[in-house]
C-alpha cells in the first residue's frame, strides 16, 4: 500500500520547517507547553517520537534527533 500521491511535497515542507530557526523555535515553544502542563499537574510525561517508517534515517536527521534532544534537556523520557 502506497500513500496517496499529490502535488504537495510534505517531506520538503518538513525539512524546510525544521531548518528554519524561527519555525523550529515556535514548535519547541509549543512542545514546552506540554512539559509545563505535566509539571503543573504532577503528571509524568513520556513522549513518543514517530519517524516516517518509509525513511527512518531521514526522519532522525531532519527532526527526531532535534526533538529528542529538546526533551532530554528538559529531563523528559522519549520513546
Amino acid at each position: 500500500m502506497k500513500p496517496e500521491q499529490n502535488s504537495f511535497d510534505y517531506i520538503g515542507f518538513l525539512k524546510n520547517a525544521y531548518k528554519s530557526e524561527e519555525i523550529f523555535n515556535n514548535h519547541i515553544e509549543d512542545l514546552g507547553k506540554f512539559i509545563k502542563f505535566s509539571k503543573k499537574h504532577n503528571v509524568e510525561l513520556i513522549v513518543i517520537i514517530y519517524p516516517f517508517l518509509n525513511d527512518v534515517q531521514m526522519s532522525k536527521k531532519v527532526y527526531c534527533k532535534k526533538i529528542e534532544s529538546f526533551f532530554r534537556q528538559n529531563k523528559i523520557s522519549t520513546i
